[in-house]
């Protein structure tokens, strides 16, 4: 519903004008069409020109005697060669939005524009009478023209954002990318920000979709900002492209929906944050108490990994050896597994999950697995150190010591980065009260900060590399890779705080930490320039331009995004260092760089279930960069804590709803028994108990490798021990409570959301007891109405899942005579173009469906094969019928008596595996009679 009492209808006559409070949309003649005009109101109540339609007179855009329509396309080396248009020809008011309609191509366009505050609604809906309906593209485009400014006349955004850089010319960002979708054009306070409608994407995607920000289009001054259906391919690591060969067949009936956001007052640099809020708000939030990926109670994934992960034949699981007098112990994780490495680095961090692995032995009276924790922290102890600096890798095999897992150079040796989150992780460690070898940890942990503190360049930037004799690398020397090492310090400087420390050395740790902080601010927040060794070194390799311990931001921007390339765990690392340096002396500038930070951040956590994306459940998983594919990437168990210390500490419920979200997803693609009955991981790769790091790594809906313990469940795991450890089960606040380990807040009252035996009781004050039982929600398809989704009247067949290359809706072909009755019916060859393909395979799965009548009627047609067929299940999946062609194309009436079944539910699954003659079949007008 949309706030009419915010509306203002503009003057007695029906004007194309909307006004609200904050924002107007405004609709003027241009030679043959109607153009649009987006307008915000700043703090003094002036309007400003914010965006206009890519054929405003204002852009002067180029004539071609090829005009570029929004549906068609022209052109082969960009989305665009003119200035795109729908050329709408009328407009018209329904109640409190403005209507613009236009025939185009052959369809009938319709856009509605609702204005709600500073958000505009708009809807297109596009309908043809042609039979097999093709398209480049239905994109709704805008220009950002900031006052009416140019780019080239001075109205280049200050700031952007897009889900990925798209280097090339003919490049777009696809769908793949849409975990948290926006793109964000930023001018002084002039922002506007394109949402898609996620709702309507789930449920209407006959092709997939782009949204896209383009400052060199070349077509009109002015950056472009586009959402809408379009087709892609792969090109590279991880990136699109489009050309004019991709036409695409499509149902006779398209939709979009989206919304656009418009800032007259934003502050400097921080659009992008109104949509990371508005993504979680609107999406995220809902999709929360589900609870899902999480099936289990953290502890019983526990039980289930820790053996596996012991035991795991690949790395030959667990090994122990004497260093220095000390059993030291481990399991072979990451880059090197093969050959025994164990890591302290930024990815495979053992003593990371050897503390969680030692709670959750403590919580569970595992003796073996307190031991082993143990030992694994005696090997971490065992690397050699040189004046604070120690390698980070250990070669088991050999019996040897790396200074660093990656490595630029060859002079690069000594992980200031990974020092650093060792020594964090050592810090972690004083808290067991138990804690063995405590002096040890303390001597280490202080030579670790006082060798940070010596290579820290005055600008208050730390190196990111040593050489062997402790000088510094020029490689990322001066990056956002800083973060990590302040965050160390500033958790050192606590602990000595605690500890009752002398003044002056404290003084000298928290000016390091100042120097360092001050350095974020100024280098990296505002121009978003979040370079680690990932963005550079890993699977997306891209050239550093670092030259004279400077960085070139302007040579390493993507010139179509503007975007520079960016890592979201120096995003994590940026945002606990100012945080820590703002707790130190409560600079609330500080605080405001975190949070910039940490909502740059959040545009990479998937704000729900992504609907193509069948290989996992991916709501609450977090990508890597921008310019890489990955779904539950590991990494979003670190980040899980962080999002919820941010939430406890500001009393943000949606912060603190993100990092729940995140560790829980952070054991999405473990080998469990019921995350592959419950559709959240169906098809595992690994052992049970095992799970690789993420998927869809290369842009695709790949699964894909493991790279260890400690990129996996190990980390998931201390993840969640972490979040109980300090908020319990459940986390109260007096404005609002959020459920952690498997549970929902219902009337201040925590219920467990899934099916497993808990006792009952109620939250108060911080944590929660134990909780009562409800049943699991179902991810699987929903009971609907039979009518609606078996007449195949709607292209988009509501609760329907197609699989395979068959085209995914119905068809209206007329090529042969199918006795369809006059309505769409499902075609298996019908190939979209008018022609047939008998290569074609897949299925079309409905929802279930109660049983109302007590005979089931269709119509069915095409071969008798025997992979072609429709099958009737009751819902345990058992066949109750089955029915296929008779080699003749013509559908006949087919009747199956459902007496005995009326009152419960069934399921149609429509299949073909068959390929080449009478290799598929026909099914049209199901329907339930008497």
């Amino acid at each position: 519903m949309f706030c009419a009492f915010a509306m203002l209808l503009i003057g007695s006559a029906p004007e194309p004008t909307l006004e609200s409070d904050s924002a107007r949309v405004t609709l003027i003649r241009s030679g043959n069409e109607w153009v649009e005009e987006l307008y915000a109101k700043d703090a003094k109540g002036t309007f400003h020109l914010v965006l206009t339609s890519p054929t405003h007179p204002l852009l002067k855009s180029k004539e071609s005697l090829a005009k570029t329509t929004l549906l068609s396309g022209v052109g082969s080396s960009g989305l665009f060669n003119t200035a795109p248009t729908f050329g709408f020809s009328d407009w018209h008011r329904e109640g409190n939005s403005l209507v613009l309609t236009s025939m185009i191509d052959g369809w009938a366009v319709t856009k509605t524009l609702t204005l709600d505050k500073d958000q505009v609604r708009i809807s297109l809906h596009a309908d043809t009478k042609d039979l097999n309906p093709k398209i480049r593209y239905f994109l709704n485009t805008y220009a950002f023209v900031p006052d009416g400014k140019l780019f080239s006349k001075g109205g280049k955004p200050d700031t952007t954002w897009a889900p990925a850089i798209r280097p090339r010319a003919d490049g777009v960002i696809g769908d793949h990318f849409f975990r948290s979708p926006a793109v964000v054009a930023q001018k002084g306070g002039l922002s506007a920000i394109i949402l898609p409608d996620i709702d309507l994407l789930k449920e209407k995607r006959p092709i997939p979709t782009i949204l896209d920000l383009d400052c060199k289009s070349g077509v009109v001054d002015a950056p472009l900002m586009s959402y809408g259906l379009c087709d892609y391919r792969l090109v590279g690591h991880v990136y699109f492209a489009q050309d004019a060969s991709m036409i695409r067949p499509t149902p006779w009936s398209l939709d979009l929906g989206m919304t656009v956001m418009l800032g007259g007052d934003t502050p400097a640099h921080t659009a992008y944050e109104k949509a990371s809020d508005y993504n979680w708000e609107r999406y995220g939030s809902a999709y929360f108490n589900k609870v899902y990926p999480q099936a289990r109670p953290f502890g019983e994934y526990a039980k289930e990994c820790y053996p596996a992960a012991l035991n795991e034949k690949e790395t030959g699981g667990w090994f122990e050896r004497s260093i220095d007098g000390q059993v030291c112990g481990g399991m072979a994780s990451g880059w090197g597994r093969g050959d025994g490495w164990v890591s302290w680095q930024a990815w495979f961090n053992q003593l990371r999950s050897a503390w969680g692995m030692r709670w959750w032995g403590i919580r569970d009276h595992n003796a073996d697995w307190v031991d082993k924790a143990d030992k694994m922290l005696n090997l971490a102890l065992a690397a050699p150190m040189n004046q604070g600096a120690c390698p980070t890798t250990y070669q088991s095999k050999e019996g040897t010591w790396k200074g660093s897992l990656i490595t630029p150079s060859a002079d690069c040796y000594y992980d200031l980065t990974n020092i650093a989150w060792k020594g964090i992780w050592m810090l972690r460690w004083l808290d067991f009260p138990d804690c063995p070898r405590r002096a040890e940890i303390e001597k280490q942990v202080s030579e670790m900060a006082q060798c940070i503190m010596r290579a820290q360049n005055p600008d208050g930037s730390v190196p990111s590399w040593l050489t062997k004799d402790l000088k510094t690398v020029p490689i990322l020397d001066r990056s956002a890779q800083t973060g990590l090492p302040i965050w160390f310090l500033g958790n050192y400087a606590q602990w000595r705080q605690k500890a009752g420390d002398d003044k002056i050395g404290l003084d000298k740790i928290n000016g390091s930490v100042h120097r360092g902080a001050d350095f974020l601010m100024k280098e990296v927040v505002d121009g978003q320039y979040y370079y680690d060794f990932e963005t550079f070194f890993s699977c997306s390799p891209k050239e550093c331009h670092q030259r004279a311990y400077t960085f070139n931001h302007e040579e390493m921007r993507d010139p179509h995004t503007l975007q520079a390339p960016q890592n979201t765990l120096c995003m994590q690392w940026t945002a606990e260092a100012l945080r820590v340096a703002a707790k130190l002396d409560h600079q609330a500038g500080y605080m405001e760089g975190a949070l910039k930070a940490l909502d740059t951040m959040c545009l990479y956590q998937n704000v729900w279930p992504i609907s193509y994306r069948p290989v996992a459940y991916t709501y609450g998983g977090f990508g890597v960069q921008n310019s890489d594919g990955e779904y539950n990437d590991a990494r979003q168990a670190q980040f899980g804590e962080t999002l919820c210390d941010f939430g406890a500490q500001l009393g943000r419920k949606d912060y603190f709803q993100r990092g729940v979200a995140a560790t829980r997803g952070s054991l999405t693609l473990i080998n469990d028994q019921l995350h592959a009955s419950l559709g959240i991981y169906p098809n595992p790769n690994y052992p049970i108990g095992l799970q690789p790091e993420n998927c869809g790594h290369g842009g695709g809906n790949e699964q894909d490798g493991r790279t260890g313990f400690d990129w996996g469940e190990g980390s998931g795991l201390a993840s969640a021990a972490l979040l109980i450890d300090k908020y319990g089960e459940g986390y109260s606040t007096k404005n609002w409570s959020v459920g952690i380990d498997g549970l929902v807040d219902e009337g201040g009252k925590f219920l467990r959301a899934t099916a497993w035996d808990i006792q009952g009781g109620e939250s108060s004050g911080g944590r929660a007891a134990m909780s009562l039982y409800r049943p699991a929600p179902a991810i699987g398809p929903a009971l609907v109405d039979a009518k609606a989704a078996f007449d195949f009247s709607n292209p988009y067949l509501p609760g329907w899942k197609a699989e395979g290359t068959i085209i995914g809706w119905p068809t209206r072909s007329n090529r042969l005579n199918f006795n369809a009755a006059g309505l769409p019916f499902i075609g298996t060859c019908e190939d979209g173009h008018g022609s047939y393909d008998d290569e074609l395979l897949g299925s079309f799965t409905s929802p279930l469906v109660r049983v109302a009548k007590q005979k089931l009627q269709m119509l069915v047609g095409g071969g008798s094969l025997e992979g072609t067929y429709v099958e009737v299940l009751d819902s345990h999946g058992h066949r109750l019928s089955i029915q296929r062609g008779k080699d003749n194309e013509r559908m006949d009436e087919r009747v199956i008596d459902l007496s005995s079944h009326v009152g419960e539910t069934i399921q149609i699954r429509i299949v073909d595996r068959e390929k080449g003659g009478w290799g598929h079949i026909n099914v049209g007008n199901i329907r339930f009679t008497d």
